[in-house]
């Protein structure tokens, strides 16, 4: 809002305009009733009593709000109706009155002046300014770092990348940051088990979302999988998804009287539920940016239509009608040739059109592989890579092979030339896959089973069950805990390491429930405890005593209920029982087998002799050797001996020669898959040294203190208590001094670290970057208001005399924003001003730079604020004058410099997008219609570019 008494009729007084006075501002907006030639009439609500004043003399001016601010008011002329907010689109005057055309829950109205909320805050900084609100020093210094800050996040080129809890592994960040970058993100992600797919296609939904790339992800995934995509999203991201089940769908259906998908922005549903007629039409119909689906190896596509299973058919159509798509699978080696394709048919069903193409094109990259090969060993290129370079390399690549043939030994020339020839990799572009031996970082696995002979109460039915406490509870036996050696096992395994963290896993909730019961009640031991009825707050809390209490030694989880969960900080496994699928099997050893670990894990297998536990210890471990070490065909071994696991007998020859022939078929199936190894798809799934110097980027990014410095300046100000934990972590606590509340922060305090380990370590600790909702949702909150948009300080002038500035004189500093008025753009972000005049109107912003000026300048009390500004301001209306005119005259010089900066990008990825085209024939020519689509907005909106002064620093030389 502003005043401007002068500009047009709507300042001539007339009845019914709204006025304040400058002197009393605290009355709020007043309510002209009568005017002559020499007085104003006057009714102020608050005191509700009228005051007339001298027109020449009175410190009164009138209120105008402008298009863009934010007006309180009444729905009527009725006072008594609920107040109503909204900012203005246009303003109207008839008539010496305003009216102010608004935007009220989709539908325009118009609201007269008089039905303004006579005590709502008044924001403009040249209003505040003249009606003597001023704010304290430290929130001018907030604000424009807030300001610098946004501008810096709005044109990070990594931003999005490392905004979560998560590790800076090279091959993760090489391909969110490949993958996320990109306008229409469709691509397979097919790294082997325990290299972190969920985290990478979290990240790049993340990274899409905070960069405005998609505003609308599906999420569909197994049913048994949904807690752990919503646990992932929400502890690393900040990410809050809605759980879309059967019974939630309904209710939002009939809520909505239409489609309940189109109720959420972020949704995660079960893919058989999805893939239901009814639900699959309106998914589709609802439209989405960007979809995932996760263990996409599941769905079964046939060459005959009628074959195909109703997953695949779903994923199809969104596929169809998305602009994103995300499969998260097993490796190719492990799908087979023909499952591959048909992955990547839903991608690209226009380039990926017969199975014998894909052979044939995978057969062509024999002599690109091989050259790549000859150049990393330096060793010089063959007859045959020569032959085949030839005929593919542009001039410009001619040339660099060259130079490198000239100096083979020069690591900078083979990188640039690998990188170039990687282009040539066509499926290398959709499809990412990383092996546990390309990465390295694994700990050592040392298995220790021990057989127990079973108690007498279990019957011959309860050890055929792989669960034999569970059948002897529902048979209605008396508690298990008192009966079974594998109690007793853990508690002696307890007295043997004290101090050691022990993390248990059985398969029942109920079991894992009556064992921390019989623990803590019986034998006085403290343990944390995981089961799929627990809150995230709750497993948070469970899992945070697991890691710090010193009197916590276990922690034990049921089936379901530890997934999406990481304890890299222990390395002693119990396994109580052990399930059937290898996967489940290799996700149990995986909460503590990860990239990370620094110890070798020791997994305990205490198991009931002569049971259905015995039977498959001699199968995952004998047979499948998938317990001591990963084991990629531990899953086709599993399908294809898996009826006969079931039918044979455990304790006979049978049984045996079974054993004996699926360890041999578990060495071929190994040997076909190290055989069937892509190197050169690992080389384009973590290109070197790109991924290395994204780490290196994102660890100096991580060490910067400027965020540090922010948060402190931003809650102090805030009158938010801080208590340190250690030198990067604080205990926010809200306190009486608070006049708001901040975004984010209860009543029950945040915990929160700026180290990246340490979050990694301790889940219960908020992890604090630019991107995280408290620090975002904190400075929108700040930049919204006017907080820190007028201030005074003073200045000791005596370094400035030779300047020819003098005591008793002001300076006045303007911060101007050039700002889209769609808001925030990558390539237009809010940019900032600063212009510096002393009285006689010079520019003085070049050399008294922002820095230099908060050491110098000193807080001055809010009655002498006021009564300075009242004195200059003649003064400051006359320098107003000449920073309103100095903006207009700087705003095409500014608007020209942002619309160089954004074309100068939108070139260059526009450049590099065409050359990858020419080299790679699976390239996705919808990426660069996108592009142009959004050359095409940013042309647009670099029209409307606005200049609007946003904060004004009176400075006083003493």
């Amino acid at each position: 809002m502003h005043s401007d008494p002068d500009s047009d009729t709507a300042n001539t007084p007339t009845a019914g305009q709204r006025w304040i006075n400058e002197a009393e501002l605290e009355l709020g907006l007043a309510t002209l009733l009568d005017s002559d030639q020499r007085t104003l009439t006057l009714l102020f609500a608050q005191s509700e009593e009228s005051r007339c004043y001298a027109r020449e003399s009175a410190p009164l001016v009138r209120i105008r709000f402008a298009a863009g601010d934010t007006i309180h008011f009444y729905p009527s002329a009725d006072p008594q109706q609920p107040l109503q907010r909204s900012d203005v689109l246009e303003v109207v005057a008839d008539h010496g009155l305003l009216f102010y055309r608004i935007d009220c829950d989709g539908s325009e109205t118009v609201v007269p002046e008089g039905w303004i909320d006579p005590f709502m805050p008044l924001h403009r900084p040249t209003l505040r300014l003249f009606s003597g609100q001023f704010d304290a020093g430290h929130w001018f210094e907030l604000r424009h770092s807030a300001r610098q800050a946004a501008q810096r996040q709005a044109l990070d080129p990594l931003r999005g990348l490392s905004s979560g809890r998560i590790a800076l592994l090279p091959h993760q960040l090489y391909i969110i940051h490949e993958v996320a970058g990109r306008r229409r993100p469709r691509a397979l992600l097919a790294d082997q088990v325990g290299l972190g797919k969920t985290i990478e296609a979290g990240a790049i939904i993340n990274s899409q979302l905070l960069n405005g790339r998609a505003e609308r992800v599906l999420i569909a995934v197994p049913a048994a999988l949904q807690h752990q995509w919503l646990v992932e999203l929400r502890r690393r991201f900040h990410l809050n998804p809605t759980l879309l089940d059967a019974e939630r769908l309904q209710l939002l259906a009939e809520q909505s009287d239409g489609n309940p998908f189109e109720q959420c922005q972020l949704a995660i549903c079960a893919l058989d539920l999805i893939s239901e007629p009814h639900w699959a039409a309106l998914a589709v119909a609802a439209g989405w940016d960007l979809v995932v689906v996760d263990e996409a190896h599941h769905l079964q596509w046939h060459p005959q239509p009628e074959q195909v299973s109703a997953e695949y058919r779903t994923v199809e159509q969104l596929s169809a009608v998305s602009s994103g798509l995300l499969l998260l699978t097993a490796t190719p080696q492990q799908l087979g040739i023909e499952s591959h394709f048909a992955r990547l048919r839903l991608l690209d069903p226009q380039r990926f059109t017969s199975l014998q193409q894909l052979e044939q094109d995978q057969h062509n990259l024999v002599p690109l592989a091989a050259a790549i090969d000859e150049i990393e060993r330096g060793s010089g290129l063959s007859p045959r890579s020569q032959a085949f370079l030839a005929e593919r390399l542009s001039d410009d690549q001619r040339q660099l092979l060259a130079q490198w043939q000239q100096c083979p030994t020069d690591d900078q020339l083979q990188h640039q030339l690998c990188h170039a020839l990687l282009d040539y990799h066509g499926t290398g572009r959709v499809l990412f896959r990383n092996s546990r031996v390309a990465v390295g970082g694994f700990a050592a696995r040392s298995v220790h089973p021990e057989l127990l002979a079973p108690p007498a109460q279990y019957t011959a039915e309860a050890l055929a069950s792989p669960t034999p406490e569970q059948h002897y509870r529902d048979a209605g036996g008396s508690d298990w805990t008192q009966i079974d050696p594998r109690v007793a096992w853990l508690l002696n395994k307890l007295k043997q390491s004290p101090g050691d963290k022990l993390l248990v896993i059985i398969h029942c909730e109920e079991s894992a429930l009556d064992l921390v019961d019989y623990l803590r009640i019986r034998r006085g031991i403290l343990a944390a405890v995981f089961h799929p009825q627990m809150s995230v707050v709750e497993r948070d809390r469970a899992a945070a005593m697991f890691a710090d209490d010193p009197d916590c030694p276990l922690l034990i989880c049921s089936e379901i209920g530890s997934e999406g969960r990481n304890f890299q900080f222990a390395h002693q496994l119990v396994l109580l029982d052990l399930p059937r699928n290898p996967d489940l099997l290799e996700q149990r050893i995986g909460r503590l087998d990860r990239i990370g670990q620094r110890h070798t894990v020791q997994i305990y297998l205490p198991l009931l002799a002569d049971s259905a536990q015995q039977q498959l210890l001699r199968w995952h471990h004998q047979a499948a050797n998938a317990i001591a070490q990963h084991n990629p065909a531990a899953e086709p071994l599993y399908r294809e001996f898996a009826d006969r696991l079931t039918t044979t007998t455990p304790a006979g020859a049978d049984f045996e020669a079974l054993l004996c022939e699926a360890a041999q078929r578990n060495q071929q199936l190994n040997s076909e898959l190290e055989h069937g190894r892509d190197r050169l798809l690992e080389r384009n799934s973590c290109r070197q040294p790109q991924a290395d110097q994204l780490v290196r980027s994102l660890e100096q990014a991580d060490s910067d203190p400027q965020l540090i410095q922010y948060m402190a300046l931003l809650l102090d100000s805030w009158g938010v208590e801080r208590e340190p934990l250690d030198a990067h972590s604080w205990v926010l606590r809200p306190s009486s001094e608070m006049t708001e509340p901040l975004p984010l922060l209860d009543d029950c305090g945040v915990s929160v670290t700026f180290d990246r380990a340490t979050a990694l370590r301790r889940e219960e600790l908020a992890f604090l970057h630019w991107d995280h909702p408290l620090v975002t949702a904190a400075s929108e909150q700040l930049l919204r208001s006017s907080r820190g948009n007028t201030t005074l300080a003073t200045l000791d002038g005596r370094p400035l005399q030779q300047a020819g500035i003098a005591a008793g004189s002001i300076l006045l500093e303007l911060c101007y924003l050039l700002e889209a008025p769609q808001g925030n753009n990558r390539y237009l972000p809010p940019t900032t001003a600063r212009w510096l005049f002393d009285e006689q109107g010079r520019n003085l912003a070049g050399p008294l730079k922002p820095e230099l000026l908060s050491k110098l300048c000193k807080p001055v009390g809010r009655r002498l604020a006021a009564q300075a500004a009242k004195s200059k301001q003649a003064t400051l209306r006359r320098l107003l004058a000449v920073g309103e005119q100095s903006a207009r005259e700087a705003s095409a010089q500014l608007t020209a410099a942002a619309t160089a900066g954004a074309e100068q990008q939108l070139r260059r990825e526009q450049q590099r997008l065409t050359a990858l085209a020419a080299r790679n024939p699976l390239f996705d020519s919808g990426e660069l219609e996108a592009l142009a689509a959004e050359r095409r907005r940013v042309a647009e909106q670099l029209r409307q570019l606005q200049l609007r002064l946003d904060a004004i620093r009176v400075i006083v030389v003493t």
